[in-house]
């Protein structure tokens, strides 16, 4: 047989081998690989810091600058609210309150009363006034009276006196006051000054009194009328009727003038307790 008849066969390729035998290898490796992460997964992961992870950028890029921490103000603990503490800084405001109310209350109550009392003492005073206005009116119109009254009985016991001086009988008897004379006056005027200090003698004769009893005084006058001096120069007895027309003759100044226009210097004024009774 010869060449011609044999079959053909194809030549092996050309690093055939050793494309397998790389192959067995490559997955001999990659069993390897896949066995060891298997197991190293399996295993207890130890805790990586985190402060020493770094990548590859972090490495190359400059640390930053350090931040300086802005301080934080402090805040105090606020201390527990105390209810009783608060009631009673209420209650003390208030207190408060209510005293200066009070008391304002007070200053301006007592201004109205001063008021008032100024206003009442203004009108007692102005009542007062016309009390004693109206008391000055009446006692000047009771003088005036008393006065013509006195005038009326002067004039009376000076025309009977004038009547019996002219019949040639003597004055009226009891209570007199004569005048004559340098600077005695007339007999109307003694008429009028004996009349005047009668009507002015205040007295009660005692019971079993002596109704004759009689006093005399001798009286010397200024020139504007009043009292220069009382001399007693007759005693009734009676110290009390005596002492009662003393006076009576004191409070008739000032006299009159007579009627020269002149006030006479002295006179004799007798007095007779019956004229009394």
């Amino acid at each position: 047989m010869t060449s011609n008849s044999l079959p053909y066969s194809v030549p092996p390729e050309p690093g055939r081998f050793a494309s397998i035998a790389l192959a067995v290898i490559m997955h001999a490796l990659l069993f390897a690989f896949l066995w060891i992460g298997i197991n190293w997964v399996s295993e207890t992961p130890q805790s990586i810091d985190p402060d020493f992870v770094f990548t590859q950028q972090e490495l190359d890029t400059p640390p930053p600058e350090p931040v300086v921490p802005v301080p934080v103000p402090k805040v105090e603990d606020r201390a527990p609210v105390d209810e009783d503490a608060e009631i009673k800084t209420a209650q003390e405001k208030k207190r408060l309150k209510e005293e200066q109310e009070a008391q304002e209350k007070a200053a301006q109550q007592k201004k109205l009363e001063e008021r008032r009392k100024q206003e009442e003492l203004q009108k007692q005073k102005e009542q007062e006034e016309a009390d004693k206005k109206r008391e000055e009116a009446e006692k000047k119109a009771a003088e005036k009276k008393q006065q013509l009254e006195e005038q009326k009985k002067l004039d009376k016991i000076a025309a009977e006196d004038r009547k019996r001086m002219m019949a040639g009988g003597s004055p009226t008897t009891g209570s007199q006051t004569t005048s004559g004379g340098p600077g005695k006056g007339d007999a109307g005027w003694g008429a009028k000054v004996k009349a005047k200090i009668k009507s002015l003698i205040i007295f009660d004769a005692p019971p079993g009194a002596n109704p004759d009893a009689t006093v005399e005084f001798a009286v010397k006058l200024l020139p504007d009328g009043s009292v220069a001096s009382v001399r007693q120069t007759k005693s009734s007895g009676i110290p009390a009727f005596d002492q009662a027309v003393e006076r009576a003759i004191n409070a008739a100044a000032p006299y009159p003038p007579d009627n020269t226009g002149i006030v006479p210097k002295s006179f004799t004024s007798s007095h007779r307790l019956a004229d009394k009774q």
